[in-house]
């Protein structure tokens, strides 16, 4: 007898909504759950209102969109405390919002691929992250939405539509870094039928895309070697909204090793806790979290050696230099604290599952050249 796959979606909700309760009971008495505290009560949300200068104002919208959207979340907050005044009922809202995502990007797929990001959306900490209040839950909310999207794309032309729309906008306020990852797949799909000589096409673009990490050097060396390590001073410090505490040595060393130790610090942003963090520390939640995200990898890279045997060139182009990118501006983020990375790899798991799991696939590639 098979199960049906609303019944499924029934006990993904109800299974997202237990961890939601267990962990405010649980791990809150043993770990702080980043800002998820903060963003219950609403912080000094209601202190920064009024005036030009208010939180939500369009210049600070323009000035600082990164705060502005911590601001906004914090809003959501401090008004939900007001009106509900229960952390409980808060969380599940957030759970929720990040769950209208999830179901999104799971319904644009067909079962066979399905499976394979429910169990992704399954993990634990992934399920932890999304299921509290925090940016996290409207980032997966947001990308679960563009990568139905992206899917839908493969089968018929469509303009997005208003919740695609604002979904675009959420990704730009919450994580700008997102959008070159998320641009060259789209660009592909509308643009790499239009054109002959696709492949080489694709691969020119991806290569001349390259040359943006050249030209901001300086940029992204200001960023690895100064305002990064100085937000995460090592060390020292707690995790809240102003900055972060490092529980390693600075990661680069010198100029350009945001290139040089790029590769080891996607695998780093990925699996969050290192091998030594997980077992030598005896820290029990590490552990769980460097064998999730070794799971995750594995996952990742079996799907990707599987069906790019049999993958359209142009799709494996765009799915290689689309996960380059997303991959290669969210790591330095990540690499500073092993609990930072768990968070944050939480927002790129629908879009990097898609990508890996459906978009190398042969039923993409007859759909999108049929379509």
């Amino acid at each position: 007898m098979k199960l049906s796959w609303q019944l499924v979606y029934t006990f993904l909700y109800l299974y997202r909504s237990l961890v939601s309760i267990s962990i405010y009971f649980l791990l809150s008495g043993i770990t702080t759950l980043g800002d998820n505290q903060t963003y219950l009560s609403g912080g000094h949300f209601e202190a920064e209102l009024g005036g030009e200068d208010s939180a939500l104002s369009f210049s600070s919208l323009m000035n600082s969109p990164r705060k502005y959207s911590t601001q906004l979340v914090l809003g959501i907050g401090y008004y939900l405390n007001n009106f509900i005044g229960t952390a409980i009922i808060i969380n599940l809202i957030f759970q929720t919002i990040a769950f209208v995502g999830i179901i999104t990007v799971l319904k644009a797929l067909d079962p066979q691929h399905r499976k394979w990001l429910l169990f992704l959306f399954m993990l634990p900490s992934f399920t932890i992250w999304s299921s509290i209040a925090g940016k996290e839950a409207f980032v997966v909310l947001a990308v679960g939405i563009i990568s139905a999207y992206l899917i839908n794309l493969t089968k018929k032309n469509q303009l997005p539509k208003t919740k695609e729309i604002v979904s675009a906008f959420i990704v730009f306020l919450f994580k700008a870094q997102y959008l070159p990852g998320l641009l060259f797949i789209y660009l592909t799909l509308i643009l790499g039928k239009k054109v002959r000589q696709k492949s080489f096409l694709i691969l020119l673009v991806g290569l001349l895309s390259l040359s943006f990490i050249y030209i901001k050097k300086d940029t992204f060396n200001d960023l690895t070697l100064d305002k990064i390590p100085r937000n995460y001073k090592v060390g020292s410090g707690t995790d809240g909204l102003a900055g972060g505490r490092s529980t390693r040595e600075v990661f680069w060393e010198k100029e350009n090793d945001f290139i040089y130790k790029s590769p080891k610090g996607i695998i780093m942003s990925i699996v969050g806790p290192t091998y030594k963090e997980a077992l030598l520390y005896n820290n029990k939640l590490h552990l769980l979290s460097f064998i999730e995200g070794m799971a995750i990898i594995i996952i990742l890279t079996l799907s990707i050696v599987y069906h790019s045997k049999k993958a359209h060139l142009v799709l494996l182009i765009a799915v290689i230099f689309s996960l380059f990118w997303i991959l290669f501006a969210t790591y330095p983020l990540s690499v500073m604290n092993p609990g930072t990375a768990i968070r944050y790899r939480t927002g790129i798991i629908p879009f990097v599952g898609v990508l890996a799991i459906y978009f190398l696939s042969q039923s993409a590639h007859i759909r999108w050249l049929k379509k």
